[in-house]
């Protein structure tokens, strides 16, 4: 009577080596007993864990079948199979260090529902028959020697029920006492239980000891006494070369390249994430240059502001970062894509494909993938540029002429994409294809160094960088530069990431923590520098959307420009002028106030680059005397502060707008000043035309006068009397009030005025002698119009790449996840525990970075303002805007951790059928 458990039938099994194929089993048929010890000997990479692993369906034969009490084990299923009729018991780390030895048995009996060892009293008897005392039983599976640990492993094996106990080398490193000791035990448990247990081993002294001798010998399993003939082992051979030559057929068939076809629509989902980003990043960068392109000639137009200081600089910048963001988003997605891909191509290898065909299959799939990402990149880029001009045709009145995208723009757009593609693949490739392809599957799941020494010096260099740019960047002159901001963010990166890496370190040698909270903190453990970077990027995500979107959205409103133009013109002139002035007071009713002024520049009025002339980057500022600057504010008081060349600086700009120093020369609040209008001088005698000796004694932000020059131009600097006295040069500053009813007349007399009787700045168009409230307030609606625009769009593309990058990183953790949560669904853990757990590890991949941006983004929020010179009732209208959407944007987030929890359990954790 047969009474087999688990049959192997022409099993035929071969590794690809480099360039040839290795051949481990040449069609083995062989019968395995219940109630029976197999040994199974042979010499080192005779192929004994790899019989283990066919045996255990962890690993699938090119040919042949294998069965459990005559059903196909893939009828079964690989999972299940493992799960309620298999147990291994491998050389080592067969346990959970975090359960003691009884624990470890009990969760085994839990798992397969194997009541006969459901309570603590079978468990332990079970223990001592394994020669693990009670004592022994309630220690840490770490305080046992392996010895111990083997003992444990075996009445695990036993008391999940299993049919069926592989053990691989169990007893290696043991003295042979206690090696012969765990043989015992094996035979014991197969007799008394009546188990099939098969065991393998190198040393044929212990192989000796089972019931069923085997030996792995010319790539079959013979039982020892039974020799294969010589007529068995041609039959073999001639069936492994039949089997060759089909496999060379097929892999120049056209089959083959259907099979790759049906493989890469298997990737999908994966190809369309790597697509949908390239094609992002093109359609920025041809958004970039045909915006450039359209504004070449409308910088300058007149009225508006400088180049970098206006629309265009806004624009560009924007679109700038938004491109870098997209490529950045390109790479990501690429090296998540080959990573994926890579795992399906090592396959191709290992089954025999060539490796011409793969990199044929692989160009053809990226530059496929590339060209047409271009195309659709090029028509969504084309699309949006149409809008936009669409959108600034509507929104600026004056007549103006905005060409369409020249052919040279796709061309350059493409190219520049070409590269950049090129780089991120050479980039990807040099870590995943020139090592070799099979490594590469176990890449993704090597565990991530923590070093503790490197870790605490650049612990201290985040701390000094976060430290130092703060303190810069606080300081309102350096003017909120954002590479004070970025090298905050990288202090912030170092100084968190080897924090971390110290604290988990330390936790580690806290054993009961350590052991307790080993599942939910097994992520940082495992992969550390990869998950650090993925919530970097998330935090910077975060921290750019919670600090400085708000703050440039926020801070516009309420919208009241009428407010920050008291006056309806401003003009600077000469005394002998304001007879005319007089006339139209006369005239009109027109009010208007005349004081003495001065004009002032300082070497550097943005933190632009300057151009080659040095001019028009020159900040042009009005000069008043202390007293005259009190009657401006209607104030009567006879006190003077200011000595000798002592200056106050009032800024005359909008609440949204950056703050800034006068001067941005050294970076600091001191300006260096020069006496009278921008003019060409020359570069090597910078420091001795332009000087430091005006102490600053004070700065703030109050509209007298009105927003005329953007805080770049036409700021007031207050001299003391004595000093205003010497440097006066007759000229006059007039601030005029016009009623309704004559505006029209009015304008059009001043307008003709300026036109015949006040020059024109020599070098830059934006420094002006007579301004206009009104001409002024259209221009800044629409600019304000455009710039909510572009700061949506920049909201808009931030928070989709926060939940693109996490949606990313979630994905190319699945087989991860998938391995790891199948090995706890074998030891015992129960559904509602896994799904626990790994909500517990999205929550936190999330919420640290979020928790980490908010309490940043606060700290930002609050420095900035208040270098703006921001007043209580401007905080409580601030933050009337920016608690709310604080609170919903953190209610979006943790939506999105909810149905990213969601969605990974489906993906992840499956009930057994």
């Amino acid at each position: 009577m047969d009474n087999s458990i688990l049959e192997l039938k022409e099993i035929l099994f071969a590794y690809q080596g480099k360039g040839k194929t290795k051949w481990i089993f040449n069609h083995v048929s062989y019968k395995f007993s219940a109630g029976t010890m197999y040994t199974v000997y042979g010499e080192r990479g005779a192929g004994k864990t790899t019989l283990l692993l066919l045996l255990s369906a962890l690993e699938v034969p090119s040919v042949g079948m294998m069965y459990y009490l005559d059903t196909e084990i893939w009828r079964i299923g690989g999972t299940r199979y493992r799960k309620y009729y298999v147990s291994l018991i491998k050389e080592k780390d067969n346990l959970l260090l975090y359960y003691n030895a009884l624990q470890n048995v009990l969760e085994a009996a839990k798992i397969s529902g194997n009541k006969e060892y459901e309570s603590k009293e079978t468990v332990i008897k079970l223990l001592e028959s394994m020669g693990i005392g009670q004592e022994t039983a309630l220690k840490h599976i770490s305080e046992l020697t392996q010895g111990e640990q083997q003992r444990v492993a075996i009445a695990r094996a036993v008391a999940s029920g299993a049919q069926i106990i592989l053990a691989d080398e169990p007893v290696e490193g043991l003295e042979s006492e206690e090696a012969s000791t765990i043989v015992h035990l094996l035979k014991k448990t197969a007799r008394e239980n009546n188990k099939c247990v098969i065991f393998t081993t190198a040393d044929k002294t212990l192989a000796g000891q089972g019931d069923v001798v085997l030996q792995i010998k010319d790539q079959n399993l013979i039982e020892e006494g039974k020799e294969e003939t010589q007529g068995q082992r041609l039959t073999r051979e001639h069936l492994g070369k039949r089997y060759e030559r089909k496999q060379v057929k097929q892999k120049n068939s056209s089959l083959l390249y259907k099979v790759l076809l049906k493989n890469f629509k298997s990737s999908w989902g994966s190809f369309v994430q790597f697509f949908s980003s390239t094609m992002l990043a093109v359609a920025m960068v041809f958004a970039a240059f045909s915006i450039q392109y359209m504004l070449k000639g409308f910088y300058n137009r007149e009225g508006g502001d400088a180049l970098h200081e206006g629309m265009g600089g806004m624009i560009m910048s924007s679109i700038t970062v938004i491109g870098v963001l997209t490529m950045f988003l390109m790479m990501f997605s690429q090296q998540n894509y080959i990573r994926n891909r890579m795992k399906d191509y090592t396959v191709f290898k290992i089954v025999g494909i060539q490796s011409r065909t793969i990199n044929f299959m692989m160009a053809v799939e990226y530059i496929g993938s590339f060209l047409a990402s271009v195309v659709v990149g090029l028509l969504l880029g084309n699309v949006a540029v149409l809008i936009f001009r669409q959108i600034l045709i509507r929104t600026y009145p004056q007549n103006i002429k905005l060409p369409y995208p020249a052919a040279s723009v796709y061309l350059a757009a493409a190219g520049v994409s070409a590269v950049i593609f090129l780089l991120s693949y050479i980039i990807t490739q040099e870590y995943y294809v020139e090592v070799e392809m099979v490594k590469s599957l176990q890449m993704g799941i090597r565990k991530e160094k923590m070093s503790s020494r490197s870790g605490n010096w650049l612990m201290i260099l985040g701390l000094i960088l976060v430290w130092r740019s703060l303190i810069i960047y606080a300081g309102r002159g350096t003017g909120e530069l954002w590479y004070f901001l970025a090298t905050f963010l990288l202090g912030v990166y170092l100084m968190v990431k080897n924090a971390g890496m110290k604290i988990l370190i330390r936790l580690r040698a806290k054993r009961e923590y350590y052991y307790r909270n080993l599942l939910s903190l097994n992520q940082f453990y495992y992969r550390f520098q990869s998950n650090a970077k993925s919530m970097l990027f998330l935090f910077i995500l975060q921290f750019l959307l919670l600090f400085y979107l708000p703050v440039q959205i926020f801070t516009m409103f309420p919208m009241k420009l009428e407010e920050e133009y008291p006056y309806d013109y401003m003009m600077y002139c000469g005394e002998e002028q304001l007879d005319y002035v007089q006339e139209l007071s006369q005239k009109y009713q027109v009010k208007y106030i005349a004081l003495p002024a001065v004009k002032l520049n300082v070497a550097k009025g943005s933190a632009h680059p300057m151009d080659y002339t040095k001019i028009w980057n020159q900040g042009e500022n009005i000069g008043l005397s202390e007293s005259s600057y009190l009657k401006l504010k209607g104030e009567n008081s006879t006190e003077r502060h200011l000595k000798g060349k002592e200056i106050e600086v009032v800024f005359q700009e909008s609440k949204a707008q950056e703050a800034h120093p006068l001067d941005w020369t050294n970076l600091k609040d001191q300006p260096a000043i020069r006496l009278g209008p921008a003019r060409k001088y020359d570069v090597f005698s910078e420091k001795n035309i332009f000087s430091e000796d005006y102490p600053l004694v004070s700065q703030k932000r109050q509209i007298d006068i009105g927003v005329f020059g953007h805080g770049m131009h036409e700021n007031i600097v207050v001299f003391s009397d004595a000093y205003f006295q010497e440097i006066n040069e007759g000229n006059m500053l007039v601030l005029i009030r016009v009623p309704k009813e004559y505006a029209v007349e009015v304008n059009a007399g001043l307008t003709k005025f300026a036109k015949d009787n006040l020059p024109v700045h020599a070098f830059n168009r934006q420094i002006k002698s007579l301004y206009s409230k009104t001409e002024k307030i259209e221009t800044r609606r629409s600019e304000n119009f455009l710039k909510i625009a572009i700061d949506i769009f920049f909201f808009l593309a931030f928070a989709f790449s926060n939940f693109f990058i996490a949606y990313q990183k979630l994905c190319s953790d699945i087989p991860y996840l998938k391995r790891k949560y199948e090995m706890l669904n074998c030891v015992g853990m129960g559904l509602h525990e896994q799904k626990k757990l790994l909500g517990k590890e999205i929550s936190a991949f999330w919420m640290l970075p979020l928790i980490l941006a908010l309490i940043l983004a606060a700290v930002f929020t609050g420095v900035t303002l208040h270098m703006r010179f921001y007043t209580m009732s401007e905080w409580r209208t601030y933050l009337k805007l920016a608690v709310p959407y604080t609170i919903l944007f953190s209610a979006v987030q943790i939506i999105g951790i909810i149905v990213m929890r969601r969605f990974l359990i489906r993906q992840v954790i499956r009930k057994e059928e």
